[in-house]
């Protein structure tokens, strides 16, 4: 925040987030949202909760004391927001307030794009086959939900079985890639996260998983580079 508050345009930054229940246990969801809130703070900014039941006012651009939202951070995913009955109005907002994350952020949540990168880059090495609709002759595949997280109704299949993880998703179709054997480390099997800001590495994050699926239930593993 240090560097890039500028880029929130109001010296007072108002920060609207869903504030957390005082009854109910966090969730993740709960746990970044005030990690981030107190980045927030220490950068000199301010933040003002809201309940998520509430989220109709942030996509009017107004808080709950009809003050206008300068810039807001959310978690709930673009994709839901605009087929709900106030999301258009989301759009109409969007060069008003300034939104963390911002709405080109569902071409990236959309794994339709990796089909697109292989038909663009066939043959990269940083890149595996992938395609939309199904398989394509690919003898072991992994299946994805365009739209889906955390592993949910992911399913590989390979020589040797196939293997799924149950959830709620699926209704929007799904990208098949080629099936890569992951490392395993003692019946472990970890995978990288990279974050890039501004075009620079700014951190890797570490997944562990006991089985093939990656899922909410994965440990976050610390390492040390030296």
């Amino acid at each position: 925040w240090g560097d890039s508050g500028h880029l929130v345009p109001a010296r007072i930054r108002p920060f609207s987030h869903p504030r957390p229940h005082p009854t109910r246990p966090r969730g993740d969801g709960t746990s970044v949202i005030c990690s981030f809130v107190s980045l927030l703070r220490q950068a000199h900014g301010s933040a003002h909760g809201t309940e998520r039941r509430q989220r109709r006012f942030p996509v009017l651009g107004i808080d709950l004391d009809s003050k206008k939202i300068e810039s807001i951070f959310k978690l709930y995913p673009w994709e839901w927001v605009i087929h709900e009955e106030f999301g258009n109005h989301a759009l109409d907002t969007y060069r008003k307030t300034v939104w963390i994350e911002p709405i080109w952020k569902m071409l990236l949540a959309n794994k339709g794009i990796l089909a697109i990168l292989w038909e663009l880059f066939a043959g990269h090495p940083n890149l595996v086959e992938a395609q939309i609709g199904y398989e394509f002759g690919m003898k072991e595949y992994v299946r994805k939900p365009l739209l889906g997280r955390e592993g949910a109704n992911v399913f590989i299949k390979t020589l040797g079985g196939a293997v799924e993880n149950p959830g709620n998703y699926g209704e929007e179709g799904y990208v098949y890639q080629e099936f890569v054997k992951l490392s395993d480390f003692d019946g472990f099997h970890p995978i990288v996260g990279s974050w890039v800001i501004a075009g620079e590495s700014a951190g890797i994050g570490i997944r562990e998983s006991d089985g093939l699926i990656t899922n909410n239930l994965s440990r976050f593993v610390p390492h040390l580079m030296e």
